[in-house]
């Protein structure tokens, strides 16, 4: 039997989803398919649905066995349209409906990568949902010691990643540096490096693990983050994490979780003291990940 990954998401960016959709990949020995540009194989045993648009054709292959994985329902569709541009705030109120009518009548298997998306899915669409949290390949990651003086944010850099918080924080900390790894939006084009904030871009993977290595510490501040792969990808280093004290932060045994406010941030730096620290990362391990995503999909064949 093969296993299909229907997503709708662009696999040439780096990105956490993008990381994530290849792990299930992995996992299952599966295929990436964009259902709108390829067509499915005749040997297709299984689909895994990963975003609200693949989710649709869900109709189309109503008797090939599934699981729909959400990483959460669309933001923009309903706690965060009203950060989304007018004219995807008017759009958002057409496809709503439409989104809640194919998960009620069309989608039961419900997997989500976090208690945080499975309230929401819990809340929008009344159906219950399995946690299964995404993998961190911690035998990837490593300390160098001693690290640099630099904090580390890995985030894209938009409204909904609270940049301005990070850039007025350390604004007021000059002897702070911070590092902001991570695509930089057009409405943030206008940002430059000052002396004590770099904006360095998407890195590779690679790069990434290199910043985490060396930094001292990782910051967090994302609204209301549907899990937070950055987290366990810091410890995996044997760094500490600053977080703002919602969404999936709140499940990943963060060191502070904090108020998103400038005070609060400058509080915690301030107070940061740095030590050896070690982290049980045992529930987030790739191979307990592929355990548990092969065994749900026996489960719903």
């Amino acid at each position: 039997m093969s296993v299909a990954i229907f997503t709708t998401v662009d696999m040439s960016i780096i990105g956490g989803a993008q990381r994530f959709i290849h792990d299930i990949q992995t996992a299952t020995d599966g295929i990436i398919i964009n259902p709108f540009l390829s067509r499915l194989p005749i040997s297709t045993g299984f689909i895994i649905y990963t975003d609200d648009i693949s989710q649709l054709f869900r109709v189309v292959y109503p008797k090939i066995p599934y699981l729909r994985y959400f990483m959460t329902p669309r933001r923009a569709f309903y706690d965060m349209y009203y950060f989304a541009p007018r004219l995807h705030r008017l759009l958002s109120l057409f496809a709503r409906p439409i989104d809640r009518f194919i998960v009620k009548h069309f989608i039961d298997n419900i997997v989500c990568i976090s208690h945080t998306a499975r309230n929401r899915i819990n809340k929008i669409y009344q159906k219950p949902a399995i946690v299964l949290y995404p993998p961190v390949h911690s035998e990837l990651y490593y300390t160098s010691d001693p690290p640099k003086d630099y904090w580390l944010v890995v985030s894209r850099i938009d409204k909904w990643k609270r940049i301005d918080l990070i850039i007025d924080t350390f604004n007021s900390l000059p002897d702070e540096k911070v590092v902001v790894v991570g695509t930089i939006y057009p409405e943030y084009a206008h940002l430059r490096d000052t002396t004590n904030i770099k904006f360095i871009g998407p890195v590779t993977d690679e790069k990434l693990r290199e910043f985490y290595s060396l930094c001292k510490g990782v910051i967090c501040v994302s609204i209301d983050e549907d899990f937070g792969l950055i987290p366990i990808e810091a410890h995996a280093s044997g760094k500490p994490v600053i977080a703002v004290n919602e969404g999936g932060y709140m499940e990943t045994e963060c060191d502070v979780l904090i108020d998103p406010t400038i005070g609060a941030l400058t509080h915690a730096i301030k107070a940061f003291e740095r030590s050896p620290l070690q982290y049980d990362l045992t529930r987030f391990e790739y191979s307990n990940f592929e355990q548990d995503l092969n065994m749900l999909i026996e489960r719903f064949k």
